[in-house]
């Protein structure tokens, strides 16, 4: 315990990860089990790491820059506050993020996987790494530059055209290991102290926990969404009913939609609300704008909904509920309802 200390003040950048390779190489695994519970059960002075009153500002100035856009200056910042706290699970998870986001794949993989080794069960990570299978491809680089990273997953025509059925196996796996936590934990335990997303690493029976099933059951629905059809097909997955309008480019929808002559009254949004986030949403702090089609008939229902530009995490699917309950005059013609497509954009409450 003393080398790890001496070892921890000396060498700032040191993670646990190398240390678990030194004790597990030389003492093996069990010893490096023993240690590590330890280490969890010490308070921070006992760790040797700053009090709170010392601690810089890191991890809220990693946050910032991401909201920012500044993924750089992100992971800096986070590294720094993994510096200082190296079992501060937000500062590994939101790394992971930033690292995504400048499409540093096998870093942000990393990231998420020395996450798991301090908290297991944390099924963020897990949703997180499935996601990243399904993302870390080798697209064209003009795909790349032309969609966000978020949007990305919602298209399925990319995934259709350039991943081989083979590329989704990883995360079909998380998949399956999400449906079999939400499905294989027993009832009858506490969930009052359950944290979907904590700060620091748990212990306990977390995977039976009632609040953890319902969560991992969320995840792999969500995770569900982004998987394309064929490929549930092909594996025997539920197929997600999420139809995707790739066919047209938006700006090109919008131009035949504005294209009215003088007789047509075009169709009016008598009401609509905002989609509601997810929690896991509200985790990866998701905005923008979800874009849907729909047919809008001359009774005044809609049928046919397919999405232009989605979000993941859930956001997609709450947006075409939100879709099915706009309220409508229909467009007409010469003084006749007539049956149109039109898109319609909506905003995300982050809650």
């Amino acid at each position: 315990m003393a080398d790890f200390h001496r070892a921890e003040t000396e060498y700032p950048p040191l993670s646990l990860s190398t240390i678990q390779l030194a004790v597990t190489k030389y003492f093996g695994e069990r010893r490096w089990s023993d240690l590590y519970a330890y280490i969890k059960s010490l308070p921070d002075k006992g760790r040797l790491r700053p009090t709170d009153s010392d601690l810089s500002n890191a991890f809220n100035d990693g946050l910032e820059a991401a909201e920012k856009g500044d993924y750089q200056t992100a992971v800096a910042q986070f590294r720094l506050a993994l510096r200082e706290r190296p079992l501060k699970i937000r500062a590994h998870y939101y790394l992971g993020r930033a690292l995504f986001r400048l499409q540093l794949h096998r870093e942000a993989l990393a990231a998420y996987e020395e996450l798991l080794k301090l908290d297991p069960e944390n099924l963020p990570a897990h949703y997180e790494i499935a996601k990243l299978q399904l993302y870390a491809r080798n697209y064209p680089s003009e795909l790349l530059r032309k969609f966000d990273p978020e949007h990305l997953l919602a298209n399925y025509e990319i995934g259709a055209r350039y991943l081989s059925p083979q590329n989704y196996a990883d995360a079909i796996a998380i998949y399956q290991w999400l449906k079999a936590q939400s499905e294989n934990a027993t009832d009858g335990f506490d969930d009052s102290e359950y944290e979907l997303f904590p700060d620091r690493p748990r212990a306990g029976t977390i995977a039976q926990n009632p609040f953890h099933r319902a969560y991992a059951a969320k995840l792999a629905f969500y995770l569900l969404d982004l998987i394309p059809p064929k490929i549930a097909e092909q594996y025997q997955l539920p197929s997600s009913r999420i139809a995707f309008d790739d066919d047209v480019p938006l700006e090109q929808q919008a131009a035949v939609i504005n294209d009215q002559t003088e007789a047509l009254e075009p169709m009016t949004i008598l009401y609509k609300h905002l989609v509601e986030s997810t929690e896991i949403a509200r985790i990866n702090r998701l905005k923008g704008p979800l874009v849907l089609s729909a047919r809008f008939l001359d009774n005044g229902c809609l049928t046919g909904i397919k999405v232009i530009r989605g979000l993941p995490d859930g956001l997609t699917r709450r947006a075409i509920h939100a879709m099915q309950c706009v309220r409508f005059t229909p467009a007409s013609l010469n003084g006749t309802p007539v049956n149109r497509r039109e898109i319609v954009e909506f905003d995300l409450n982050p809650g």
